[in-house]
């Protein structure tokens, strides 16, 4: 039917081998959302260490110091928009992590 080489054989194989893993790719992406994204991702600006706050996507480890120093000097934050008080969370960081929030 078809004369192959073993060589033409085997970039055959090979691409349909990524044409399935590309697909399994696309049909993962589009059905799991990442941890940053997961309804379960919640802390309390109130009484999360810092680890809990580097979870957080755009949150390393000197931001999530600040709002604990922050909070350490002035007290609980006493709504959820307070932490925009912190140096380093503008209204743009702020969009980002505000869903993901959350208070006694």
């Amino acid at each position: 039917m078809f004369n192959l080489t073993k060589q033409e054989i085997l970039v055959l194989g090979f691409l349909g081998l990524a044409a399935i893993l590309g697909i399994g790719v696309n049909f993962y992406a589009q059905n799991f959302q990442p941890l940053e994204t997961s309804a379960f991702l919640k802390i309390n600006i109130n009484k999360a260490d810092k680890d809990e706050f580097i979870e957080l996507k755009g949150i390393g480890e000197v931001l999530a110091a600040r709002i604990i120093k922050y909070r350490d000097r002035y007290g609980p934050f006493k709504k959820i928009d307070d932490i925009k008080r912190v140096y380093g969370i503008n209204e743009n960081k702020f969009h980002q992590i505000k869903e993901y929030l959350t208070m006694d």
